[in-house]
């Protein structure tokens, strides 16, 4: 028996009522499996030395603007491991950590903090010494990444992955090799700003 043959012991019309019933499950049902949809979304990070375009993760919601002019600056940078840009609504989402590589050309969070992951590729020798130090022990996935894409481990087990670079790794590259002060602090200010 499934759902749609529940018996409503009514009067002699009774039919009808567990017609009803049955058009009321199915709607539900229909109802419930359209917001199960998955959609994802391509946001554009404008800089003065060039655009990326991310691919956001299903789950990840946008506000209803299409765009957003407040101009704010990359905030830090570290060659070879990411750019870090500023916080945006358009990054709350629902989004659980599981299984979360922190590779090369992905949109990370990690600590409430947002970056844009350069990365580089590791020696089979340096992730065994990451993990005779740190003490954890990467996934086959995640070593696999690590040797042939890239990555950056300083986020390894720490971030959750909201999207991925499609376009602009050129520009993530200029903009990860500027000069810095010691906090990782660009020397020169990078304005961004949101489209999506």
């Amino acid at each position: 028996m499934n759902f749609l043959d529940v018996e409503i012991p009514l009067s002699s019309s009774g039919w009808c009522w567990r017609f009803s019933l049955n058009i009321f499950l199915l709607l539900i049902c229909l109802l419930s499996c359209s917001t199960c949809k998955q959609t994802t979304y391509l946001i554009i990070l404008h800089t003065d030395m060039g655009d990326m375009a991310i691919q956001l993760k299903s789950g990840t919601s946008i506000p209803d603007k299409k765009s957003n002019q407040d101009s704010a600056f990359i905030i830090s940078i570290l060659q070879d491991a990411f750019i870090q840009i500023p916080k945006h609504k358009i990054f709350d989402n629902s989004l659980t950590f599981n299984n979360n590589i922190p590779a090369s050309g992905t949109l990370v969070k990690s600590a409430g903090n947002y970056y844009l992951i350069q990365g580089r590729r590791y020696h089979q020798t340096t992730l065994e010494k990451w993990e005779n130090t740190t003490g954890k022990k990467l996934t086959p996935a995640a070593r696999e990444i690590y040797l042939s894409t890239g990555g950056a481990l300083v986020f390894e087990g720490n971030c959750l992955v909201i999207g991925t670079l499609v376009s602009g790794k050129e520009v993530l590259d200029r903009i990860a090799a500027l000069p810095c002060n010691q906090n990782g602090r660009p020397l020169r200010e990078v304005p961004c700003w949101f489209e999506f």
